[in-house]
């Protein structure tokens, strides 16, 4: 069995949703194959009131099902949320706790 197609994958991802403003994307890369984007607008961490926007890139590995591919989707949706909880929860100083930023990275 074939691995799935940029085209197959964006066909299985319009059939689902995430979040509201949520955009999530499927795109054939020259250089590197299937590409998963997911983009956002959210509060900026580091500037409070203030807008910006989340957009992550991953390259898709082989997968051969629509069941594969979804498990990898929401994997990378749980790592994004891991990386905000991170950045959003702060100590009374304001400074956050396991800043996904900082020197533990």
């Amino acid at each position: 069995m074939f691995a799935l197609t940029a085209t197959e994958m964006l066909e299985i991802l319009s059939r689902h949703q995430y979040k509201p403003n949520w955009n999530l994307t499927v795109y054939e890369s020259a250089w590197h194959g299937p590409t998963f984007r997911m983009e956002v607008e959210v509060e900026n961490s580091s500037q409070p009131g203030e807008k910006t926007v989340l957009g992550i890139n991953s390259l898709v590995p082989r997968v051969r099902s629509e069941r594969q591919f979804l498990e990898w989707v929401m994997s990378r949706l749980i790592e994004a949320e891991i990386h905000e909880a991170r950045e959003f929860f702060r100590d009374s100083s304001g400074k956050p706790v396991f800043d996904p930023h900082g020197e533990e990275g």
